[in-house]
């Protein structure tokens, strides 16, 4: 990994044990103003928060929110594509900045949709490595978020499409891999087995949800070998979103855990001198 890439990756990974807690702020292209996030300066009490570890947003509200001094301080992923739901076809999400923007606008990598459809795939994959090859240019690190159209509810059939479609993503050069929840908690580990050690995985939140299901969903992810979660309307529509930020950023990672650098994070170490 380059000295530009593995600086800027471990900013993204800055918390507790070396864990990534991203926010997602992304959601108004596609589905207009979302609740609790209906201004950008919503987010002010609670978007310079120290749990968060960076920030995923559209150049938009990367300009909006540096012009009202807002978050200056915290890593962005800058989103590279996306569509809004009122098109014809939401699926199809066609680039909109380059790796060149995210250098210029300040943001430390790119956050780019992979939409995995059969009738696409081949297209969307080669847009994807693109964007990646760019970013390499430049040093930045790339989360290529994984949406699997029509992903199945059948446990062995979820993992195994998601580990064989991750592959893939990592074979590109994916630096992070944003997994959606799958249909049940239990089904993190067969998923992350091996992988983990080969990529850095982070969960999405899931739909907006009990705080206490959102917060065991995560927990049943980090046991398991998640390097972090990025994380959108859990927080910025929970009534307290710095005390759910709290408390999301203190759930214990498994045992086996390695953070970014190939080590075992602390309380892994802990976990071994005490077997």
């Amino acid at each position: 990994m380059d000295t530009g890439t593995a600086r800027r990756l471990a900013r993204l990974n800055s918390g507790q044990d070396g864990r990534a807690l991203l926010v997602a702020l992304d959601h108004g292209l596609t589905g207009g103003p979302p609740k609790g996030l209906e201004s950008f300066s919503a987010a002010k009490s609670w978007v310079d928060n120290p749990a968060i570890t960076g920030l995923v947003m559209h150049r938009g509200t990367l300009k909006t929110l540096t012009g009202r001094g807002m978050a200056l301080q915290k890593p962005v992923l800058l989103q590279s594509n996306g569509m809004s739901r009122w098109a014809q076809n939401p699926s199809d999400k066609p680039i909109l900045a380059s790796a060149e923007d995210a250098v210029r606008l300040g943001a430390d990598g790119l956050s780019v949709e992979f939409c995995a459809e059969r009738g696409s795939f081949g297209e969307n994959l080669r847009a994807i490595a693109h964007q990646i090859g760019a970013a390499d240019q430049y040093g930045l690190p790339v989360m290529v978020m994984l949406s699997i159209t029509d992903a199945p509810n059948d446990g062995d059939e979820w993992v195994e499409m998601h580990r064989a479609i991750t592959r893939t993503l990592i074979e590109i050069g994916a630096t992070f891999i944003k997994v959606r929840q799958p249909p049940t908690k239990d089904l993190w580990r067969p998923y992350l087995e091996g992988i983990c050690n080969d990529a850095c995985i982070v969960m999405a939140g899931g739909g907006v949800d009990e705080p206490s299901r959102v917060v065991e969903r995560l927990g049943a992810g980090l046991r398991s070998g998640a390097l972090g979660m990025c994380v959108g309307r859990n927080i910025f529509q929970h009534l307290d979103p710095a005390q759910f930020l709290a408390e999301i950023a203190s759930l214990p990672m498994g045992r086996n855990v390695t953070v970014a650098d190939g080590s075992l994070g602390e309380q892994a170490r802990e976990a071994e001198a005490g077997k």
